[in-house]
């Protein structure tokens, strides 16, 4: 049996809602909560090491990238969060977010609009996965967390009940129900699509979209960065 069977809104990304207003929402609803068993540095020793620069630099890069070839997207990032601020949002969430993916919304949280970041998935704020991840929690949500999404797809971590340092990024596609692996974590997703730019196997097409003109290399780069995971084919 499928351990999700998909959103129920059918894949819609949720609009985006102002920070204060967001958590003004969960106050009036009782879902600020602190002393929560959620470790602000609590990292479990079985989990994957992580180096926090590699991670900002390979982001960063990103950045640069689209800086110079695609601005509108790169002038869409919205200011990061503070760890405290990611707490209040996923208080209710039975889970606690990997550390990798703290730092991702602390570095910047999301786009302002719906337009590619990684190849053409846009890089969620954290209110819309927040939002929903709540409304779809009964339909199997319960433990994955959506960082990027396109047309019904994402990809995603699958969070525990205690802090880790990383997790494998799966990907969700309405024609793929396993869920497989995509990228061994989040740093390696970012440096895989870090290269796929810069080795101009992507490229933009018409702003903001991106398009693929070397499916060889994309494989390839994919491949050598994450041994052992299957490229996912939807895009």
């Amino acid at each position: 049996m499928n351990d999700w069977s998909g959103p129920e809104d059918g894949g819609r990304v949720l609009p985006s809602m102002p920070r204060r207003a967001f958590l003004g929402v969960l106050g009036a609803a009782g879902f600020l909560t602190f002393g929560c068993e959620k470790s602000d540095s609590g990292l479990s020793s079985s989990s994957k090491a992580i180096d926090p620069k590699q991670l900002r630099d390979n982001l960063d890069g990103i950045k640069a990238w689209l800086e110079k070839n695609n601005p509108e997207v790169a002038a869409s990032l919205q200011p990061g969060m503070s760890r405290r601020e990611i707490e209040m949002i996923t208080a209710e969430m039975p889970f606690a977010l990997p550390d990798e993916v703290v730092l991702l919304y602390q570095w910047y949280n999301g786009t302002s609009i719906d337009a590619p970041f990684i190849w053409n998935y846009r890089f969620l704020p954290i209110e819309d996965a927040a939002l929903f991840w709540k409304k779809n929690e009964r339909s199997g949500w319960l433990n994955k967390f959506p960082m990027f999404a396109h047309r019904g797809q994402y990809y995603f971590v699958a969070p525990f009940g205690i802090a880790v340092k990383s997790l494998p990024v799966r990907h969700f596609s309405p024609k793929n129900t396993d869920h497989p692996n995509a990228f061994l974590n989040v740093t390696v997703m970012a440096q895989t699509a870090l290269e796929w730019y810069k080795s101009g196997a992507v490229k933009v097409g018409k702003a903001p979209n991106l398009r693929a003109v070397n499916m060889e290399k994309i494989r390839e780069i994919h491949e050598k960065l994450n041994p052992d995971t299957p490229f996912p084919e939807e895009q």
